[in-house]
């Protein structure tokens, strides 16, 4: 299946799971990689890119912009549970104003080897491999699940081309990345106008919070309340978690059962027979109804060696389960369910929120 500028699929720079394996009850997903890739090639008059894909020839691409990829970042690529602000799969937020400030020269989070952006040179840019290439050096294709099509491939590797020359694409202030001048506390309204302490920016002018609000980043926040901002600025809560009283804790408003709610949900999402289901489930860990409690509760993570559990009831901020499904914090592979879309927000929370409340067998 092939995606467009308008499909919704994950682009994280993620490792390859690997192989089967046994016992120990790590996490793995199945599920066949996009089938066609291919190696980039620069050349034509007026540093035009020729992208190679799946074997139909090269295909000549036009040249693309930071606004041009940016559109395609979030058509294709920042979805919730993706690469999204929020919580990034792989630590790479593609919803970021100046793409190129924030990846050039940067090595991928899961594949170090490699610099997320080469300017000038697609084919040493893990972004362009990972797109571009049906089995990458490191990790699966992304998309997962899908691909590009080739002017959306092209289109990057263009940008990827054009960073080599091209002046910064947005107003900088004289720093290194861009910056927006209707929120920006540092540059409110104009290059060098900062609001004074506790003031936002808000649509170019410097204004104070209202009382029982505190100014964090660009917004005025709650402390005692607010999920991204518990307690002090930045310290977000995980999924499933509420903050109460400026202390994150269970989200006493979800009422979640194991057999009612998380068992199917996993039976649906992972157990399928190239997955963790059938007679040889992947590493060993069986997410059938019948068998699931009993293979994550407690288990330790076989993908880690610092003791790491599947679920470690009271506490899905430690719980490897839910850092797959996050895509966080990983000890090997990538972002799981890994043939089907991440799960939503809401799915996510059901599995924190059982975890919170103690992981019990109900």
């Amino acid at each position: 299946m092939v995606a467009t500028l308008g499909a919704v699929a994950c682009l994280g720079a993620a490792a390859d799971d690997g192989g089967s394996g046994s016992g120990g009850g790590g996490v793995a997903s199945g599920g066949a990689a996009a089938s066609s890739g291919g190696a980039a090639s620069s050349g034509g008059a007026g540093g035009e890119l020729v992208t190679s894909t799946g074997g139909s020839g090269p295909v000549s691409g036009g040249s693309c912009g930071t606004a041009e990829v940016r559109a395609l970042f979030a058509a294709s690529c920042t979805n919730s549970l993706c690469h999204d602000a929020s919580l990034p799969a792989a630590e790479l937020d593609l919803t970021v104003l100046d793409p190129a400030a924030a990846m050039s020269g940067v090595p991928g989070a899961l594949c170090s080897d490699s610099l997320l952006v080469d300017p000038g040179s697609p084919a040493t840019s893990l972004l362009f491999t990972k797109v571009d290439q049906a089995v990458p050096a490191c990790g699966d294709r992304m998309p997962i699940g899908t691909a590009l099509d080739a002017a959306g491939i092209s289109c990057i590797a263009s940008w990827i081309t054009r960073l080599a020359t091209d002046p910064p694409p947005c107003e900088t202030c004289g720093a290194a990345t861009c910056t927006d001048l209707l929120v920006d506390p540092a540059n409110c309204g104009t290059c060098g106008y900062a609001c004074d302490e506790g003031q936002i920016c808000s649509a170019g002018e410097c204004e104070g919070c209202p009382d029982g609000e505190t100014s964090c980043g660009s917004g005025c926040v709650d402390l005692l309340t607010s999920a991204e901002h518990c307690g002090s600025c930045g310290a977000s809560c995980g999924a499933g978690q509420a903050c109460v009283d400026g202390e994150c804790a269970c989200d006493s408003a979800m009422s979640v059962s194991f057999a009612a709610d998380v068992a199917p949900l996993l039976e649906a999402s992972c157990a399928d027979r190239a997955c963790h289901g059938g007679a040889m489930p992947k590493e060993g860990l069986d997410l059938r109804l019948m068998a699931s409690f009993d293979d994550l509760v407690g288990v330790s993570a076989s993908q880690c060696q610092d003791g790491r559990l599947l679920v470690s009831p009271g506490a899905p901020e430690q719980s490897y389960v839910l850092q797959k499904m996050l895509g966080t914090d990983l000890c090997s592979g990538s972002l799981m369910p890994k043939a089907n879309m991440p799960l939503s927000e809401t799915e996510i929370a059901i599995v924190s929120s059982w975890i919170c409340a103690g992981a019990l067998e109900d």
